[in-house]
């Protein structure tokens, strides 16, 4: 049985203990965990450029727009924004 005025009983648990230096570790832990899967999403763009560009080699005006459109701007808050709108297109990729 919890004894009176212990947050035992009320959800707290013992989950939460402070740990000197812990909030350090665990925002640089987070931040690495951001980077890297940055990094896996550059790479994954690097595919499909590679992909787009054989796909669309003949066609100069699709190519421009995807350079325009696989770029992506970071915005404060940590979110992000396509780096133009573009309209849509009737270009469909050939047989390489």
């Amino acid at each position: 049985m919890a004894r009176r005025g212990s947050r035992e009983g009320r959800g707290f648990g013992t989950a939460h203990v402070h740990r000197p230096g812990a909030e350090r570790r665990d925002a640089r832990r987070r931040q690495e965990g951001i980077e890297k899967e940055l990094r896996r999403g550059r790479q994954a763009v690097e595919l499909i450029d590679a992909m787009v560009r054989s796909a669309f080699a003949d066609k100069p005006d699709v190519l421009g727009k995807w350079r325009v459109a696989r770029r992506v701007k970071a915005v404060s808050g940590g979110g992000i924004a396509p780096a133009a709108e573009l309209p849509a297109t009737d270009a469909t990729p050939t047989a390489a």
